[in-house]
């Protein structure tokens, strides 16, 4: 008899070859051992990792910090027991014992396989064992989910939804521009909840409020959902180019202008990093930015993919999206900050001429990766995030020869 956590592994993992699938359970026990401690007994059972754990007190924090682990359908908390009847009954009766259920007793069957016993007449047999005093009767009944599997018996108090996706790192870095906002985040999220580690671009446009949302929502997102807890925020101030694209782009252009820039530092970043693409928040027609014509003019920018994974979301849809996947990562995020009047037009065009955007940035200059590689190593910084702060910063140091790769 053992306290044990279950993770389920989702359900794309299950239908990949038997060698993907070896591949990407190494990497879910990397992970779970990052989050847990190597000391513990870890071990994979039909497509579930176990954790054994030597008793009770620990049980709820172990269970919290695997909830954010990509690649689990749900997790699970309890005893694991050998299947009978008596061994059965007495762990549910150390369950009771140790204050992790209490009566009166709900059970429900959660899997049943290998195994003689038909579910429905065991838990009448349970029921009939843990029949409730009239005073017990009164309160919220504890629900045991079962779940047997052959010679093993799991009495499981939980069964919590996981974030599913694919196990972080199965797929190539992308590099995210991230405002703090709820968009850029939940796009950030949704990267890497398909398995791809992202590298943070953080451009300072407004307020001293607006950078410290930033840096507070790159904190959380880093070390609530990486496994080893920990990110990088590259943050580019460009003032100079600011006071150009307001100058020059005036009332019609500036917006266009200054997201094709964001995409051209960005991706001077992915490069470097070896990431594969670029990832931002945009919800297509939010904004006269955001239009899919203008969308396809800032692209264009940039040679290196650009996903946006919100593209088709409501607005209303990303907030909710956001409140039910990480309640504080939404307190951070939703918080109104003064925006950047310098890159708003008071007419802004909806359906830009790149002709016009081409001749705007002939005058603005910074197109030439070179140019925007010296201006990235004299004014921004690297954020290095571990364990819910930013451990260290550091200058930014991209080598001037990397603009050959463009």
């Amino acid at each position: 008899m053992q306290y044990v956590v279950v993770l389920r592994y989702s359900g794309e993992l299950a239908i990949k070859s038997p060698r993907i699938k070896r591949q990407w359970e190494k990497l879910l026990l990397e992970h779970v051992r990052e989050r847990v401690g190597s000391s513990k007994d870890i071990r994979i059972f039909h497509s579930r990792i176990l954790v054994y754990l030597d008793d009770a007190k620990n049980l709820n924090d172990v269970e919290k910090s695997l909830m954010t682990l990509f690649g689990f359908s749900s997790i699970s908390s309890g005893l694991e027991v050998r299947t009978g009847i008596p061994e059965i009954r007495k762990g549910i009766e150390r369950l009771i014992d140790e204050g992790i259920v209490k009566l009166p007793l709900k059970f429900e069957v959660y899997k049943f396989v290998k195994t003689d016993y038909r579910p429905r007449d065991l838990i009448e047999i349970l029921e009939e064992m843990f029949t409730p005093s009239q005073q017990d009767r009164d309160e919220e009944p504890s629900t045991i989910y079962l779940e047997i599997r052959g010679e093993k018996s799991f009495l499981l108090r939980d069964v919590i939804s996981g974030p599913g996706g694919l196990p972080f790192g199965t797929q190539d870095k992308l590099a995210c521009l991230m405002s703090g906002g709820p968009d850029s985040t939940l796009s950030s999220w949704m990267a890497m909840r398909r398995g791809s580690p992202i590298i943070g671009v953080y451009i300072p446009l407004g307020s001293e409020k607006a950078r410290q949302r930033a840096f507070k929502a790159a904190v959380h997102l880093f070390s609530n959902w990486t496994p080893n807890r920990s990110g990088k925020l590259y943050v580019i101030p460009i003032e100079e180019i600011l006071d150009k694209i307001s100058s020059i782009g005036g009332d019609r252009f500036s917006h266009v202008l200054f997201k094709r820039y964001a995409l051209r530092i960005a991706e001077i970043i992915a490069i470097y990093e070896g990431a594969a693409g670029i990832v931002t928040g945009e919800l297509s027609g939010e904004h006269a930015s955001q239009t899919v014509w203008n969308l396809s003019i800032i692209t264009k920018a940039v040679n290196l993919p650009v996903y946006r994974p919100v593209f088709g979301f409501d607005k209303n849809e990303v907030i909710l999206r956001l409140k039910e996947i990480d309640p504080r990562l939404f307190e951070i995020v939703n918080i109104s900050v003064e925006e950047c009047s310098r890159i708003i037009p008071k007419w802004p065009l909806t359906r830009v001429n790149p002709s016009d955007i081409k001749r705007l940035e002939k005058k603005i200059g910074f197109t030439n990766p070179k140019d925007l590689i010296k201006l990235m190593n004299d004014e921004g910084s690297v954020l290095h995030i571990k364990n819910f702060r930013i451990e260290s910063v550091d200058n930014v140091k991209i080598p001037p020869t990397i603009h050959s790769r463009f």
